[in-house]
């Protein structure tokens, strides 16, 4: 795991406070609370910020492989943790638990 994580930059492990602080709830919670995903709306609730802050810390989740889009879009667009390896993301999952585990 470390060799691979040796080839990526640092935007695609580096996560803030309030990214961690959401994916160990949507971690800890998995299949009751998150059952639908989490929005913009209950990002914010939950981290404190506003909406475009939200919007703009989840899409970087999305982008580091962190979660994924669920069907749907506009208003209602809801991400759920992906925990798994996928061709689009070989490191997904891993990423996040690791820096989740290393704060």
């Amino acid at each position: 795991m470390w060799n691979n994580l040796s080839s990526l930059s640092a935007k695609h492990v580096m996560m803030n406070e309030r990214q961690i602080k959401v994916l160990n709830r949507l971690l800890d919670t998995a299949g009751e609370e998150f059952e639908q995903g989490i929005n913009a709306r209950k990002y914010q609730s939950l981290a404190k910020v506003s909406k475009a802050t939200a919007t703009w810390d989840l899409a970087e989740l999305l982008e580091k492989g962190c979660l994924y889009k669920l069907p749907g879009g506009g208003r209602s667009t809801r991400y759920s943790v992906l925990l798994g390896r996928t061709e689009e993301a070989p490191y997904s999952g891993d990423l996040c638990h690791l820096r989740l585990d290393r704060h």
